[in-house]
């Protein structure tokens, strides 16, 4: 029965997989984010209990997709009564556009900032500025060699001593994977975390969490370390800034097959 609905269904599939990476206006793409929505609740759920909110507290979603995390997350700051705001940034402008529309009044009362940022590996914002980052169903759609990039990003703007969230659904993801929504190497798990702690993260973690019955979801969590003294050390962020541009030199080079020359 399953192959009979895959072969009715398989001349949308791409158009499927297309909205769930990346949503467009239209009426099948509602459909379909709202279906993909109701399974991801729990998933959005988890990831913001792992945080503790405190007034003054900046919080980052990545990839707020609907903004259902970005309630529920809203939601536990006021019943909490703690004034702490919440960020997301998003690729999509129909996602953002309907995101603003949703939380037209907590944008206006300043308790939310939303934006477009198509490129992760440029975040607009300053260096230690969230007490806390996550994302649900994202990195699935973040090329490989740019994952570095990405996460060194967010390990920048993090606070000392804050936390990074991601939650995923492994079943989910092979049934899509059976329908060609996205291939096994997408949401491979060490394509995301084999990079934590190269670019600064501690404690990288992968929980195993039931969230009913019958189902169970993954939790990766990572910390970034306390700030050290040295931090601050001019030398020390040349040095750094140097092994940075070498690396990237390094991976443009791989991309691209060209000969490398990092000493001149």
């Amino acid at each position: 029965m399953g192959k009979i609905i895959k072969k009715l269904f398989s001349p949308y599939i791409n158009d499927i997989a297309s909205q769930i990476a990346f949503p467009t206006k239209s009426f099948s793409g509602n459909l379909i984010r709202k279906f993909v929505a109701h399974r991801s609740k729990a998933l959005n759920k988890v990831a913001v209990e792992q945080f503790s909110p405190k007034n003054g507290d900046n919080y980052l979603e990545i990839g707020f997709g609907r903004g259902d995390g970005l309630e529920i997350f809203h939601n536990l700051i006021k019943s909490n009564n703690v004034n702490a705001k919440l960020f997301g940034i998003e690729a999509s402008l129909h996602a953002l556009d309907k995101a603003l529309h949703k939380f037209a009044l907590e944008v206006d009362d300043q308790e939310m900032t939303l934006e477009r940022c198509p490129q992760l590996s440029l975040l607009p914002f300053p260096n230690n500025f969230f007490d806390g980052i996550y994302h649900v169903d994202v990195f699935y759609y973040w090329p490989t060699q740019k994952i570095p990039n990405i996460e060194r990003e967010i390990f920048r703007i993090l606070k000392p001593n804050s936390k990074l969230v991601c939650t995923m659904d492994l079943n989910r993801l092979r049934k899509w994977e059976e329908w060609d929504l996205i291939s096994s190497k997408e949401f491979d798990v060490m394509r995301y975390v084999e990079w934590l702690e190269p670019c600064g993260f501690e404690n990288v973690n992968i929980k195993y969490i039931n969230v009913s019955k019958d189902r169970e979801i993954q939790l990766i969590t990572a910390n970034k370390p306390e700030k050290e003294v040295d931090d601050d050390d001019p030398e020390k962020k040349l040095k750094q800034l140097e092994m940075d541009i070498k690396y990237q030199m390094f991976a443009d080079a791989l991309l691209n097959k060209k000969p490398l020359d990092i000493d001149n």
